[in-house]
């Protein structure tokens, strides 16, 4: 189980979806999404270079069934460019290193969420 649970987290993002049930809102839900989970931390406030990279939740009009109200897609998106080979870099959010730690391992010596 510890296993099973630590590669979870360590690999998850909290994506945002709508609420369920009619109720107004969202709710984060822990997902794996395949081959995001390749990319590293690199936090907006570190003073080293910041993240080349993020994802966004985008809402496709048209669902590939044809019926239902569309799918949803992670996408991950440059936002500097990069050289062919360069690793990219996403920010994991506005976490001290308590919880970096915790949830991924690691921690940052210029966490400026500390």
């Amino acid at each position: 189980y510890l296993w099973a649970h630590s590669i979870f987290y360590s690999r998850s993002l909290a994506i945002p979806l709508p609420s369920l049930e009619g109720k107004e809102g969202v709710v984060e839900v822990e997902c794996l999404v395949p081959g995001l989970d390749f990319c590293n931390h690199k936090g907006s406030g570190c003073r080293s270079n910041k993240a080349r990279g993020r994802w966004q939740l985008t809402n496709q009009s048209t669902p590939a069934s044809g019926s239902g109200t569309g799918a949803s897609v992670v996408e991950l998106r440059l936002t500097r460019p990069h050289r062919q080979g360069e690793q990219i870099y996403i920010d994991y959010g506005r976490k001290s290193n308590e919880e970096l730690l915790f949830l991924y391992g690691f921690a940052e010596s210029d966490n400026p969420h500390d």
